[in-house]
């Protein structure tokens, strides 16, 4: 983006150029004119800084959509901060334009207030864009909690799903390991392949449950 002083420059430019362009019009070469080619300068550098703003934004919901990126929360807030920033300055222009276009000023003749009228067009547009930028960026700001919140969903499944399957090995383990008297698997000569089967057996079947009810 530029800095402040290459807006400055930029805006004074662009008023002198208008200021040149109309000056062989008589009825336009007046003070309210010269009003309102000063405000004109200062709104129209406002829209590459709102298409700025608007392209971030839509490059970090391509990047949470798409690449299912984590976004780092101060990148979002930072968008935010600015966005508003912006519309604070830029708000009270739009009431100032306001009064300029309601009321009788001796600067603003009939032939000029035509022309605050397209500026006072101009900032509502930008404002507009503003609020749709805000509310797109406050949206993704609520993606995010909402997909880290369902990441981490997502993870307590898993982590339940394979406590569930080690409880079932670990409750037939402990079962065949309390060592009571009158236990006649104890003494088979296939009793531990045995156990071990049933273990991998309970697993791929609580497996396989999990699957089909999508937990996994």
């Amino acid at each position: 983006m530029s800095s402040p002083r290459d807006i400055e420059r930029s805006t004074l430019d662009d008023v002198a150029k208008r200021w040149q362009e109309f000056g062989q019009h008589t009825e336009t070469h007046t003070p309210g004119f010269l009003l309102f080619a000063i405000i004109d300068a200062l709104v129209d550098n406002y829209f590459p800084v709102v298409e700025t703003l608007g392209n971030r934004i839509e490059a970090l919901e391509e990047r949470l959509l798409q690449s299912d990126e984590r976004l780092e929360q101060k990148e979002l807030h930072a968008v935010r901060k600015q966005l508003f920033e912006v519309r604070r300055v830029l708000a009270p222009g739009r009431e100032v334009l306001n009064e300029l276009i309601r009321r009788d000023t001796p600067l603003i003749d009939e032939k000029s207030i035509n022309y605050f009228h397209d500026v006072y067009d101009h900032v509502l547009r930008v404002l507009d864009w503003m609020d749709a930028y805000r509310e797109m960026a406050g949206t993704l700001f609520e993606m995010q909690l909402t997909m880290s919140s369902h990441r981490l969903d997502q993870s307590v499944r898993t982590l339940t799903v394979a406590s569930i399957i080690l409880m079932s090995a670990s409750l037939i383990a402990g079962i065949y390991g309390m060592n009571f008297d009158n236990m006649p698997e104890l003494g088979w000569r296939l009793g531990y392949p045995i156990a071990l089967g049933m273990m991998l057996l309970s697993a791929n079947l609580l497996f396989v449950f999990f699957r089909h009810r999508r937990w996994l």
